[in-house]
């Protein structure tokens, strides 16, 4: 995928980085807005992480092959 350039792309904030900022966001989400942030990576039993990768996969399509990804 290309990836434009804008002038406008020095005023646009960039995400959290760090993981303690990633859990704040996830938390706020969660207590917000009831949605539910997971790093698939991060669950260490086998049965939670299919359970949640087959859910993410109905719901918003498989994840991209790559380095991020898994296929």
């Amino acid at each position: 995928m290309a990836h434009l350039r804008s002038s406008l792309a020095g005023s646009v904030p960039s995400g959290p980085t760090d993981p303690e900022q990633i859990r704040a966001m996830a938390a706020a989400a969660w207590q917000s807005r009831g949605m539910v942030l997971v790093n698939v990576e991060a669950l260490t039993d086998d049965w939670e992480r299919q359970m949640i990768t087959n859910l993410a996969n109905r719901l918003y399509g498989p994840r991209p092959s790559g380095p991020r990804g898994r296929k």
